[in-house]
């Protein structure tokens, strides 16, 4: 009798829950407004999008009926697509079928790709000789090889690789991958004998991760947690560029039918926060997954054949809701070369983040010098620096007030230590008619500092200079009160006096043209010269 109280009790305060949560969800309905993404979405079911992370490159599923020369009948085909456009603002092009190693008879779809498009990771289903379909997760590299035909190096993808038995399972499943900005941690989906049990006593899809060694290879994944992975199925795992916001899909949350949509965040303690129901009318009483979100967090992307208008499944693009929007981040990319032009071999790109002391290395292509990340700077400035050995001090901030623009392209140099010449410390600024400088600048002369303790041997003179503004006399002042300013921070942190020294030059030795604000800003600048080596 108490024990069926108790279970009565247990289900009424179950119903209650279920009603206060409707309730708030159908009464704060979130704007939505989807828009066919032209181009891509036709006559056949367009799915599973992945959009690059510059944007400009869309990869999705097409299942058509495919009719060869001289066939009386033609049959349904699921081809691995590829559409392209030129800016963000522009529309997508209807796509085209990837080549090999792709579409070569398998199903592909469920793809993500790295931040310098050159890595992809892709689920690929085959059948085994007891016509069980089993899915696997693969990698490919985009890099330059030699094409035996022509003779000439062109850039391709690669053959497809099984990622092993650290992320694979013989009798499992594994899809839908999702690969963090620093290429580090891959997220997907997965039904194993480890997966959680559900309610009718079977293995349940959950979502696992993979950290990627030091020598490359994916270690054994586990699952992200008991925070997100429940007795229902969660899948379609999306870490956005920020590398805090998940985005994933769960019939086990409480939600409106269905799969519904669902996000969380890395908290600063390193644990994932409660799922949040991305909200009405975004999902329904029908299933919704394979949501993607752009990188400045504006535009949410997924597939739907439910939409009026729709012709069977179709790509659709939406604003997304403000409480639902990851960091702000910005997607940094460029060439490294030497000051002759050419690329460099051996230099170490790295992101500093300044306040957690977070340290992430960026990959630099051997093929071409061109690198890309992306920087998260919601919380704490970023400085990049590039270093090589025996070359020149690089270093460029980052703040929140970059992330107006998206993507910047930041294109670097680096240059060989050489006696007597001088090289540019960017962003350091002062107060107006100040040697005072601004909490940024001194970031950046920390990461100064580290370069000079790691190359003791070098003795350097600051030099200020001003831009021709003002009288002759106060320019020259200022610009040798600013080097001092530089020399004495060094001092503070460690960098012997015997090794500096310091110059102002004020307005005499321009590198630009004084009348223009752009010529005068680079002419305020500070430098170091190498006095000996």
């Amino acid at each position: 009798m108490v024990r069926n109280s108790q279970k009565k009790i247990a289900d009424v305060e179950t119903v209650i829950e279920e009603v206060r949560f409707n309730a708030e969800l159908f009464g704060n309905p979130v704007p939505f407004n989807p828009a066919k993404v032209n181009g891509v979405s036709g006559a056949w079911d367009e799915y599973l999008p992945m959009l690059s992370p510059d944007n400009e490159n869309l990869f999705f599923t097409r299942k058509y009926n495919k009719k060869a020369k001289g066939d009386l009948y033609g049959r349904e085909v699921e081809e691995f697509t590829a559409s392209s456009r030129e800016g963000v603002n522009s529309e997508f092009d209807s796509g085209k079928a990837l080549p090999r190693p792709f579409n070569l008879g398998d199903n592909y779809g469920g793809a993500s790709i790295s931040v310098n498009n050159r890595e992809m990771y892709v689920t690929v289903c085959k059948p085994d000789a007891s016509g069980y379909t089993n899915c696997d997760i693969y990698v490919t590299r985009f890099s330059k090889t030699l094409d035996e035909k022509t003779g000439k190096e062109e850039y391709a993808w690669s053959e497809l690789k099984n990622l092993g038995g650290g992320v694979n399972t013989k009798d499992g499943w594994e899809a839908q991958p999702s690969l963090s900005a620093d290429a580090n941690t891959l997220y997907f989906a997965t039904a194993r004998e480890t997966s959680t049990e559900n309610s009718e006593g079977g293995k349940s899809i959950d979502i696992y991760y993979s950290l990627r060694g030091k020598d490359g290879n994916w270690g054994k994944a586990r699952s992200i947690g008991d925070v997100i992975n429940g007795p229902g199925n969660e899948k379609s795992p999306f870490m956005h560029g920020d590398s805090r916001t998940l985005y994933f899909s769960s019939d086990g949350l409480m939600g409106v039918g269905g799969y519904d949509i669902f996000y969380s965040r890395i908290e600063d303690d390193g644990q994932w926060s409660l799922p949040k129901n991305i909200g009405v009318p975004i999902n329904t009483s029908e299933d919704e997954h394979g949501l993607i979100v752009s990188t400045d967090g504006s535009l949410a992307y997924y597939a739907s054949n439910k939409i009026a208008g729709s012709q069977g499944f179709d790509i659709y693009r939406f604003d997304m809701p403000e409480p639902a929007r990851p960091d702000k981040v910005i997607l940094v990319r460029g060439e490294v070369k030497d000051d002759r032009g050419q690329v460099v071999e051996d230099a170490r790109i790295e992101l500093n983040y300044l306040d957690s002391k977070k340290v992430e290395k960026v990959e630099l292509s051997s093929d071409d010098g061109y690198y890309a990340a992306i920087i998260n700077v919601e919380k704490e400035p970023v400085v990049m620096t590039i270093e090589k050995e025996d070359h020149a001090f690089e270093a460029r901030l980052f703040t929140e007030e970059d992330a107006n623009e998206v993507i910047a392209e930041v294109d670097l140099l680096i240059e060989e230590v050489s006696v007597g010449r001088s090289y540019a410390i960017n962003d350091i600024n002062y107060r107006s008619n100040s040697a005072d400088m601004d909490v940024n600048s001194k970031l950046v002369l920390d990461q100064f500092v580290d370069y000079l303790k790691r190359n003791p041997n070098l003795h350097i003179s600051i030099h200020g200079h001003t831009d021709n503004v003002g009288n002759e006399s106060d320019n020259l002042t200022l610009s040798t009160e600013r080097a001092f300013e530089v020399m004495s921070y060094l001092q503070e942190r460690g960098i012997p006096g015997s090794s500096l020294s310091f110059k102002g030059f004020g307005a005499s030795k321009p590198i630009a043209d004084n009348s223009t604000a752009e010529g005068r800003a680079l002419n305020r600048r500070t430098e170091f010269i190498i006095e000996s080596k």
